[in-house]
């Protein structure tokens, strides 16, 4: 999986702590652990059998916050 951090224009930065890209050319299964810091989130996922978050087995739309 390759990670990429991006610092958010100048015009955004007042709401937008920081964007992260990851990007993987696999079939495996990916743990993405992400962990309350006090910023709201949204997340964007692009894959061609969706994301499933576990241990719930709950199928996640494209975008959500």
């Amino acid at each position: 999986m390759v990670t990429q951090t991006f610092e958010p224009d100048k015009k955004i930065a007042f709401i937008v702590k920081s964007i992260l890209v990851f990007e993987a050319d696999t079939t495996s299964e990916t743990v993405l652990s992400f962990f309350a810091d006090g910023y709201p989130g949204m997340m964007y996922q692009q894959t061609e059998n969706g994301m499933l978050v576990r241990p719930q087995h709950k199928s996640m739309p494209v975008l959500f916050i």
